[in-house]
């Protein structure tokens, strides 16, 4: 923390924007960004993590929504499988 301390304002922003996984939000992004507050006691949403196969990840990271698209995909099937 100490070498973080000593650095300038210019420093740690270029350090930061060095970093791919630091970049910036855009104006598109906040666009479709959701606030979520939970009322104390609430219960959490659901949620699954779940490793994909490489070409599985690639294809469905290229969606505008690469979770409602793999949840999309998950619902037909379980809805094909109830026939």
């Amino acid at each position: 923390m100490a070498r973080v301390a000593a650095m300038t304002d210019s420093e740690a922003t270029r350090n930061a924007l060095d970093d791919p996984d630091a970049q910036p939000l855009d104006s598109a992004f906040m666009r479709k960004a959701v606030t979520r507050i939970r009322r104390p006691g609430q219960a959490p949403e659901p949620c699954a993590l779940v490793a994909l196969d490489p070409d599985v990840a690639a294809f469905f990271g290229k969606q505008q929504d690469c979770s409602a698209a793999v949840n999309a995909v998950l619902r037909r099937y379980l809805e094909g499988e109830k026939v």
